[in-house]
């Protein structure tokens, strides 16, 4: 699909950003956000003006190639350095590479064309992948130039992801019956056909960073459109409906454990989501009344990026449970923080990391936990809000109370067969079917040292 290439304005009507990212859905202003940096700090994509990149520094215009009025960025390097995407009029675009020091790049056309639309690039920015001629996919490099990667036998093929080295990249293209199916490209064996799983049309949107499991899209029969994770040694997994009416993977974590896309049902407009295994569909968006679409999520799958009515988002949300209660008032870091929760939520597997971020550098925190959620402003004279109720319990052993040091960031592993209960003989272990809610307090300065609060995570265990 051709990206969208918006004319070329005379201001930029969008807010700065805050000098680093914050809880919850942040509207970056008008236009459309479509690439993410591992640590979910640079966000790249289109505004009314042009190819934009956002961080916390502000909003930049990466302006377009020379003789071009329109320009669109689709992806970005791990590091937030190397921007890519297409430059010109409408009709002949052609793909370019963007550095802070170098500019934009224009990486040329397959021998004979005169078109190209870049798509993805690989964690150091070394590695371009995208579409040439209107239907051919290419992998890009200094050394080597613009690559064809051939077809699966048809007419077309078309790029839209590429490993972190650069190694593995997945797309779609024709068969020699004229199908569309999904394909995996490496280097050492070509293109392979990992097809459409019965149905009319397939298409690979991203892969993982060692390039062993892969997400996107097909079409069964007549039915709407429907995610799917592909992986090396286990082939294709259907997301399944779920009640959805349709859905459309758009890219994957670099663990590959967290897919983004949007799905819509019968009683909704589009709506971003992110997918786990263990998780399965979770709603992301700035608005339920505006229609969104997810287009990429940063190393860890917990910062996901897109657009909604106009207006190119951020979310940062916990990979498992659900984020609730987010901080009415920032702490001094200029921020709400946020507690982001990893593992597993089946009790055997005894797996529980807790991660308080967004915090003031060097201030001293701990975790609390309660099976009861609460709503309390400004408890005993703190800035923000105890989003925990019924009987609370803190994280305060041998090395539970910590400092978050110059990352700005507390991390904790829960053993689950102990969570504090103060009315429970002091401990309890969790159990399958029960759900525990997670919370930060932490010191603050605002001007004067006081204490705050992160929003909270719930996780139901099984």
């Amino acid at each position: 699909m051709r990206p969208a290439i918006l004319l070329l304005a005379t201001f930029l009507s969008t807010a700065p950003l805050r000098a680093q990212i914050c809880a919850g859905p942040q509207n970056l202003g008008p236009g459309e956000a479509r690439g993410i940096s591992a640590d979910g700090s640079v966000v790249v994509g289109t505004t009314s003006v042009g190819a934009t990149r956002w961080d916390g520094a502000g909003v930049q215009v990466l302006g377009a190639l020379p003789g071009d009025t329109q320009s669109s960025a689709v992806a970005v390097s791990a590091d937030g350095n190397v921007v890519v995407g297409s430059s010109g009029p409408s009709v002949e675009l052609r793909a370019f590479r963007w550095t802070s020091v170098g500019g934009m790049q224009h990486l040329g056309f397959l021998p004979g064309g005169d078109t190209a639309e870049a798509s993805a690039v690989n964690a150091d920015g070394s590695v371009v992948v995208g579409t040439a001629d209107g239907g051919r996919a290419f992998r890009w490099t200094a050394a080597g130039g613009m690559q064809d990667l051939g077809t699966l036998g048809g007419t077309f093929s078309a790029a839209y992801g590429v490993n972190a080295d650069g190694s593995v990249v997945v797309g779609s293209s024709s068969i020699a019956s004229g199908e569309t199916h999904a394909f995996r490209w490496t280097q050492s064996g070509g293109m392979q056909d990992i097809g459409n799983f019965g149905g009319l049309s397939a298409v690979a949107r991203g892969v993982s960073a060692d390039g062993s499991v892969v997400v996107g899209t097909f079409v069964l029969g007549f039915s709407p459109a429907r995610s799917f994770v592909w992986t090396v040694s286990g082939g294709a997994q259907d997301l399944g409906f779920l009640g959805l009416l349709d859905s459309g993977a758009a890219g994957v974590s670099a663990d590959g454990k967290v897919v983004v896309g949007s799905f819509s049902s019968s009683t909704s407009l589009p709506q971003a989501y992110s997918w786990t295994e263990t998780g399965g569909f979770k709603i992301l968006s700035m608005d339920l009344a505006d229609p969104s679409f997810a287009h990429g999520a940063n190393a860890d799958g917990s910062t996901v990026v897109g657009g909604s009515f106009g207006r190119a988002f951020r979310i940062q949300s916990s990979v498992l449970g659900r984020t609730y209660c987010l901080p009415t008032n920032v702490n001094s870091a200029g921020c709400g923080g946020i507690v982001l929760a990893t593992g597993d939520p089946r009790i055997a597997t005894g797996a529980l990391e807790l991660t308080a971020t967004l915090l003031p550098k060097n201030s001293f925190g701990l975790f609390l936990t309660s099976r009861t959620q609460g709503s309390v402003g400004i408890p005993g004279g703190s800035l923000g809000t105890l989003c925990l109720g019924g009987d609370i319990g803190r994280f305060a052993g041998p090395g539970q109370v910590m400092n978050s040091g110059p990352s700005g960031s507390i991390s904790l592993t829960v053993d689950l067969t102990a969570l504090p209960a103060p009315t429970l003989s002091g401990v309890v272990a969790a159990q399958a079917g029960e759900t525990w809610n997670f919370q930060c307090w932490h010191r603050d300065m605002n001007p004067m040292p006081t204490s705050n609060y992160t929003a909270a995570v719930s996780i139901s265990f099984e």
